[in-house]
């Protein structure tokens, strides 16, 4: 009779995120081992590799997009919101900030380690499945918000246009989420200051915590802008 794993594939493949996290791309086996708290042979024969790791994060990644979407957009208050807060929740994973004392670059180092997938043909086939996961949600939410007053596009190629959109304004963060000028943009209006932070307020479902002095997330936090995209596409398509 098998003996029962003691350490679990969850265990391994959370503290990877951590450690990727925290150093992106070049991150060892060793140092996810001592994320850990195991040995370095623990996660090698478990996984094989670093592209074996890499692989099985991939995976579970979409699972719990998928998860953090649904539970997101049961919490929204109208459709409109659900599919806001979905596709923030969808991101939150590169998003946690604080809790990883990694600030920004932790989100930045993730974006990184996206860029090196990329140039994987297997790992780019589990990012095709993972963001088809993503459209299918968006697409389901998108039709339940289209209602007579719609002047968007088919829900499935609405949901594409959000996540492409997304994707390019998660891309733009990381490159200016250090530089304080790029967070006080000149040519911010108040309507995107406002939509910043009704957008804030109703992402918690998405695993986020408002601070107890009642204050919302920053302008230049992740979150914050991909929100703020959202809402500035639905703008036009539901005016």
């Amino acid at each position: 009779m098998a003996r029962p794993r003691t350490i679990t594939d969850e265990r391994l493949l959370t503290a990877t995120a951590a450690v990727i996290e925290q150093t992106g791309p070049g991150f060892t086996l060793a140092q996810v081992a001592k994320e850990a708290g195991v040995a370095v042979g623990s996660v090698a024969q478990r996984f094989g590799s670093k592209a074996g790791l890499l692989r099985a994060l991939t995976e579970l990644g979409r699972t719990q997009a998928v998860e953090r979407m649904r539970e997101a957009a049961a919490e929204a208050d109208s459709p409109e919101v659900a599919v806001r807060a979905a596709l923030v929740a969808a991101f939150a994973g590169l998003d946690r900030g604080g809790e990883s004392g990694a600030g920004g670059s932790g989100a930045v180092n993730h974006l990184a380690q996206l860029g090196t997938d990329l140039a994987d043909p297997e790992l780019r086939g589990l990012l095709r499945l993972h963001y088809a996961a993503l459209r299918d949600e968006l697409t389901v939410l998108l039709r339940m918000a289209a209602s007579e007053q719609w002047c968007g596009p088919v829900p499935a190629v609405a949901a594409r246009v959000l996540l492409s959109a997304i994707n390019g304004a998660a891309l733009d963060w990381s490159l200016r989420a250090e530089d304080p000028a790029g967070a006080n943009d000149e040519t911010t209006t108040n309507d995107t200051t406002s939509a910043d932070h009704a957008a804030s307020n109703d992402t918690v479902s998405a695993r986020e915590t408002v601070p107890a002095n009642g204050t919302v997330p920053a302008r230049d936090t992740l979150r914050a802008c991909l929100a703020e995209t959202v809402d500035v596409i639905m703008k036009g398509w539901l005016p």
